[in-house]
């Protein structure tokens, strides 16, 4: 019987008329087509590096701008730099153990020096 027979399957697509060329591609026109995917995407590529180049330009150019900065930041007087810097806690307890220390140096050469002045009877 011939509907035993018929088209399976097909990679040409629907057929809307009665040309049965319709729906292919000649030797020349696929040529045509694959250049231009190579073209498309040999274009693509180009963008890719460009885009690739740019974003190396930038991350060099940052990394410069900060390395300018950090030089500038070194520039910087050492005065200015803790000048500007809130004393610290140690600094602090230091600075009163001195004073202290100091006290009591000065409290005990007092006390000689009038122990010795002192009149016995």
């Amino acid at each position: 019987s011939i509907a035993d027979f018929g088209l399976y399957r097909t990679t040409v697509g629907a057929d809307t008329g009665n040309d049965m060329m319709e729906n292919l591609v000649s030797y020349a026109e696929q040529q045509r087509m694959e250049e231009e995917k190579k073209a498309a995407e040999e274009a693509l590529r180009k963008a890719e590096e460009e885009e690739k180049a740019a974003a190396a330009a930038a991350a060099a150019e940052a990394a410069a701008r900060e390395k300018a900065e950090a030089e500038l930041q070194s520039d910087v007087p050492v005065e200015e730099t803790t000048r500007d810097k809130e004393p610290d806690f140690f600094d602090n307890v230091s600075l009163t153990i001195v004073f202290a220390v100091a006290a009591a140096v000065l409290l005990l050469l007092i006390g000689r020096i009038f122990k010795k002045k002192s009149i016995k009877v």
